[in-house]
């Protein structure tokens, strides 16, 4: 019962967050403010590198779909696209990944990072690093409650 409240949870959240990237990819830009770095909002935001940063934007949201479908995959019986050893090895991993993001790089994101007052870094503490965090763990603990 649990696990399928977690995996419920994490595929809504990673499709919701896919959903967003979809909408900035194809140009909205409601709720992009706060969403990268002061270091990297100059050449992200220059209209030179609209293309690339599109493509980027639609990796990540194709990426985070793919996530929703591993995580899903340890409640629905997917063994013929999926192997079940290689769900749970893809839900640990998306957990690890998830985890070191809400630890960061200590310097500008995640839990050690340097101190600063920018909207990026209010975010990052307030929404991102737990939200990363959430995930991690409970990706992890999908995969000890089967």
């Amino acid at each position: 019962m649990i696990q399928s409240i977690l995996i419920l949870i994490n595929v809504s959240i990673l499709v919701i967050l896919s959903l967003i990237h979809f909408y900035w990819a194809f140009g909205g830009k409601s709720g992009v403010e706060g969403t990268i770095p002061e270091r990297f909002k100059e050449s992200f935001f220059n209209p030179e590198n609209s293309v690339k940063n599109t493509i980027a934007t639609l990796v990540v949201a194709f990426g985070l779909l793919v996530l929703a479908f591993i995580v899903s995959s340890n409640y629905l019986d997917l063994e013929y696209i999926i192997e079940a050893s290689w769900t749970t090895i893809g839900t640990r991993a998306i957990g690890i990944v998830f985890l070191l993001r809400a630890i960061g790089d200590f310097n500008i994101l995640g839990l050690f990072k340097k101190p600063s007052t920018s909207l990026f870094a209010r975010n990052d503490t307030r929404l991102y690093v737990p939200l990363c965090f959430f995930i991690g763990v409970s990706c992890i603990l999908i995969t000890f409650l089967k």
